[in-house]
């Protein structure tokens, strides 16, 4: 069977011509006509199949039979993906298509500005490859218009369930006019996406070329068990042994992405790390390099992978296995494209054999165990339940050296510095004394009451005490201005003189810090916001009394009177 079996145009045909696509797949040859048709559609297909060209011909023919305003486009057709690296791949397919058609596609998506975004859909757009979040924002800003959209395609609709944009799904589809073509591709049918089926396909046609959640015949995979800590050294070995040119690494966690990057680098090899926390152009960037094979080695998470199309990419391995099985057959879809073979491997540690179970029961096939010579595995250790995002280079603190978690009862309590003293472990009593914290709050609480309520003490010695902790605290803030005021620890009190060599008055610039702020202006009483004399000297038991004024104060009618 051939393209020009089709009712397809003759642009659309002579520029498949020049892409080189000479007869269709198999998902091709039955979504074609029934998308021209205008039925709903349910298929089950795997990346590298061909499915965007699947429900991009039959869309693109449909759009030429229909009127179309040539200054200012409405947007007609739909097309929702789960990452922008597979918004920006999924475009260029489109475009490729339709280079000698006047439509004109736009990718949508996050993280980056969206003002040339919205000028671009003022100018008027045929095709919108969006993501959901950045598209019902657009929507809800009346910068897009949902009014006339006739077809509606869902790109790897499980992998858009599984990053959590089901409610962002639904508002779109309620703006959306009811009178439109569904057309639903997936790889894996999770229950999420079957229930979205049935409340949003009408009679759907349902393509299922291969094996529900089935991976491709051509891909060789492979399982090495290692110890969770050699598994980078097994890394190392595996691509020195296999010869491997260009491989795609994939964490589960962006910190393993970085770590292993990073030792890969030491390396001597031509590395890259792709990650959510990458901004879009250079995670343009890096996807470029490595299509173009200036990077041999991608290091990546699953939602950064997405969209990656590489034709001739030999190797696909997983240095840390994904805890969702449906994760595990996008992966490996990215080797063994267009019919090409292809080899997974997966550096499996004792911790992730739950994963392995899981994804051996989704693909219903047994995959078989090896070991590498040097990096056996120790399948005594007790496996470790892995939290989601756990990174699996980082082994516990409260682990033994195999690996087992130690039970609360045997394990070592911390060990603190006893040379240095916390001051937060004391506590001032009412009596003004210091005591440590008791080990058991209650007994202290209830031995401090007991001492208070047996001891008798004046408001003196309360006031004594506070006060020579607050001149502590004051004489810490003048230190730290350079005075040179010396403080007596003993008792706690603030002792100083002027101190000159000569009878002479010192310079402008000889003066100490006590002759530059001797003056009420700039006193460090006030400086510190207290304009009252030293309390600690007023109130304390041996401070002396204040000395009254030798000159009497002269009463307000004498004053009248000699102004008179």
């Amino acid at each position: 069977m051939l393209f020009s079996d089709f009712d397809l145009s003759s642009a659309i045909l002579e520029a498949l011509k020049e892409l080189n696509y000479d007869a269709p797949t198999q998902i091709q040859q039955v979504a074609i006509p029934a998308i021209m048709q205008g039925k709903d559609i349910l298929a089950g297909a795997r990346t590298g199949t061909g499915k965007t060209a699947a429900f991009a011909l039959p869309i693109l023919e449909k759009l030429s039979s229909k009127e179309r305003n040539k200054k200012r486009p409405q947007t007609r057709v739909l097309v929702l993906v789960p990452t922008r690296e597979l918004a920006n791949q999924v475009t260029q397919n489109i475009k490729s298509y339709a280079k000698k058609l006047p439509f004109k596609t736009l990718p949508v998506f996050g993280g980056v500005s969206s003002y040339p975004q919205i000028q671009a859909l003022k100018s008027g757009i045929d095709i919108v490859v969006a993501t959901p979040g950045r598209l019902l924002d657009l929507a809800l800003q009346n910068a897009l218009s949902l009014e006339h959209i006739d077809t509606l395609v869902f790109d790897e609709a499980d992998r858009m369930f599984d990053m959590g944009f089901i409610h962002d799904i639904k508002q779109i589809v309620k703006m959306l006019p009811e009178k439109r073509q569904n057309l639903l591709f997936s790889a894996t049918y999770p229950s999420e996406v079957m229930s979205l089926c049935n409340s949003m396909l009408k009679d759907p046609l349902r393509i299922q070329i291969e094996e529900q959640n089935s991976t491709a015949l051509n891909i060789i995979q492979r399982v090495i068990l290692v110890d969770r800590d050699k598994k980078m050294e097994l890394l190392n070995e595996v691509f020195g042994v296999e010869s491997i040119d260009q491989a795609l690494v994939f964490t589960r966690t962006k910190r393993s992405a970085d770590k292993c990057s990073s030792y890969l680098h030491t390396l001597g090899f031509s590395v890259a790390a792709l990650h959510g926390d990458k901004s879009q152009s250079v995670r343009s960037k890096t996807l470029e390099k490595f299509k173009n094979g200036k990077t041999k080695i991608l290091v990546a998470t699953d939602i950064a992978a997405r969209g990656l199309d590489i034709k001739e990419l030999p190797f696909v391995i997983n240095l840390e296995l994904p805890n969702v099985p449906e994760d595990y057959v996008h992966r490996i879809g990215r080797t063994g494209r267009a019919g090409n073979d292809g080899v997974a491997i997966s550096l499996v540690c004792v911790d992730e054999f739950k994963f392995l179970i899981d994804i051996e029961k989704l693909i219903d096939k047994k995959l078989i165990r090896e070991s590498f010579s040097g990096f056996e595995a120790d399948l005594r250790v007790k496996p470790q339940p892995i939290r989601r995002g756990q990174n699996m280079n980082k082994s516990s603190e409260r682990d033994d050296r195999n690996g087992n978690k130690i039970d609360k009862k045997e394990r070592k309590p911390r060990e603190f510095n006893s040379d240095k003293k916390d001051e937060s472990k004391r506590e001032y009593r009412r009596d003004g004394v210091k005591s440590e914290f008791s080990k058991d709050k209650k007994e202290f609480s209830k031995n401090s009451r007991a001492k208070d309520s047996n001891s008798s003490f004046d408001g003196e010695a309360k006031r004594e005490f506070k006060f020579k902790k607050d001149d502590k605290k004051f004489g810490e803030k003048k230190k730290s201005f350079g005075d040179k005021k010396s403080f007596d620890d003993k008792d706690k009190k603030f002792s100083g003189e002027k101190k000159f060599s000569s009878d002479k008055k010192p310079r402008s610039s000889d003066k100490s810090s006590d002759e530059k702020y001797s003056g009420n202006k700039f006193s460090p009483k006030k400086k510190f916001g207290s304009d009252k004399p030293d309390r600690g000297d007023k109130f304390t038991k041996d401070a002396p009394k204040p000395r009254a004024s030798s000159r009497p104060r002269k009463p307000q009618s004498d004053k009248k009177s000699t102004t008179k």
